[in-house]
């Protein structure tokens, strides 16, 4: 009677430390753990004894529970599930919300550059190819990294059609430059999207300025396009340093 009393606390035991433990399904992480439960659970071997001694009939129950929990625990493994400690447990979850986490900054990602590429596919932004800038891109170039020496030192000033042309650029530069200042705050990265949002904005009007000094003739078309290069290669060395920040997600 005694081994038995001493059997029956050792089951006990184990039976309590198998509270603390849960299964987990690594393979798939979708998985119905209450569905493939029940499933195994109806599948398992009954193995009752029937017995007029109330005391065997509750060994019975015990040894009879183990096996069939033998059974289920085959049954779950079959299925891809893995018995794991409650901090294993925990483990897994803090690691299926990384990969979800991931998965929704890619997301976040993926848009984000659809939108940017939507903006600059709009054929009104399509700056070098647009009818109304051909007078401003004959005294400067479409792009302003490739501005030439002849352009840098043109002691002309605009004329009324080429002025027609700046206010043309201008009005739709600042557009431009608004449109995608939104985008990059409303990107995925803390970092850099509000802090590129701020250098296309300190760029619009700076930008707009020697533009406005050019169409009143206080500036010649040489000087404006000295401070167009300068801008522009503080502007992209600017890009670049914030492109190199750490990524906030």
């Amino acid at each position: 009677m005694k081994k038995f009393i001493a059997s029956l606390s050792c089951l006990l035991f184990f039976s309590n430390y198998a509270l603390a433990q849960v299964y987990l399904n690594l393979n798939n992480p979708n998985a119905n753990y209450d569905l493939d439960r029940q499933a195994c659970t109806n599948s398992a071997k009954d193995v009752v004894r029937e017995s007029s001694h109330a005391l065997i009939n509750f060994a019975a129950a015990i040894v009879n529970g183990i096996s069939g929990s033998v059974d289920i625990a085959k049954c779950m493994d079959s299925k891809g599930w893995v018995y794991a400690s409650k901090e294993d447990e925990q483990k897994w979850k803090d690691a299926q919300k990384a990969v979800q986490d991931i998965e929704k900054v890619n997301d976040r990602l993926i848009k984000h550059a659809a939108a940017l590429e939507e903006l600059n596919n709009d054929p009104q932004y399509k700056f070098c190819s647009l009818n109304e800038l051909r007078p401003f891109y004959l005294k400067s170039a479409c792009k302003a990294q490739d501005i030439s020496l002849s352009q840098l030192t043109d002691q002309s000033k605009a004329t009324p059609a080429e002025k027609l042309s700046i206010d043309f650029l201008d009005k739709r530069a600042k557009e431009y430059l608004e449109k995608r200042a939104l985008i990059f705050e409303k990107g995925p990265d803390k970092n850099s999207g509000p802090a590129l949002a701020r250098l296309d904005r300190e760029t619009s009007k700076s930008a707009s300025e020697s533009r406005l000094n050019l169409y009143m003739g206080k500036i010649t078309w040489g000087q404006y396009n000295q401070i167009r290069k300068t801008d522009w290669e503080k502007f992209d060395a600017d890009f670049e340093k914030i492109l190199a920040m750490p990524p906030s997600y």
